[in-house]
């Protein structure tokens, strides 16, 4: 028997599953075993589904957490003439911190400061961007823009966009020692960048 029980909380809603009624024997015992798994991942789509939106059921989302993106750590760079990009990550019990930079003949032209946080259950992308000196960059808003993380498999993240970015998809993908990323607005050609890992030392 499964017994759900939906109250309103503000305009939130709480949904509670209890599931009951088993008996004795090795395929009960494989039965519990198996939904004891299953109803967290259920329960977890379920809320993602109303927090970011549809699932994608070619790739369902998955619970997952801080330590599942552990593989972006690291310093990467790509020079390209007198053009220097820069991306840095770092991880602490807080979540991650990221920094993005591109140089122009070693003066700093764009910046971007990033942060990767779990909140209620959900893995959030924030991301600021400056010009030289900090300035306020014109490309975008006050607020930093917002992105949920939608999956999760191996060594790639797709996060989709939030509030003003919604239809925007934001990939990280690392493949031995180059990242790569991907920003995908909802009309025009999406923007790549591929940095390689620096050995630390």
């Amino acid at each position: 028997q499964v017994h759900l029980e939906l109250s309103a909380e503000g305009k939130r809603t709480r949904v509670k599953l209890r599931h009951d009624g088993w008996q004795e024997g090795a395929d009960w015992e494989k039965g519990r075993g198996y939904f004891s798994h299953a109803w967290p991942v259920v329960l977890a789509r379920l809320k993602h589904r109303f927090a970011i939106g549809p699932l994608d059921w070619k790739h369902p989302f998955a619970p997952v957490s801080l330590d599942d993106l552990k593989w972006l750590v690291g310093s990467y760079r790509s020079t390209s003439g007198t053009t220097l990009q820069e991306e840095m990550w770092t991880r602490s019990e807080a979540g991650f911190l990221g920094a993005y930079r591109v140089s122009e003949q070693s003066k700093a032209s764009f910046l971007e400061l990033s942060t990767i946080e779990l909140e209620d259950g959900e893995l959030y992308f924030r991301m600021q961007m400056f010009g030289p000196g900090l300035t306020p960059s014109k490309r975008t808003a006050a607020k930093p823009l917002r992105f949920a993380l939608h999956g999760v498999e191996d060594q790639s993240a797709l996060f989709v966009g939030l509030d003003g970015e919604k239809g925007t998809e934001l990939y990280y993908r690392l493949e031995k020692d180059t990242l790569e990323v991907t920003l995908k607005k909802p009309k025009g050609e999406a923007e790549v960048v591929k940095l390689s890992r620096v050995p630390q030392p």
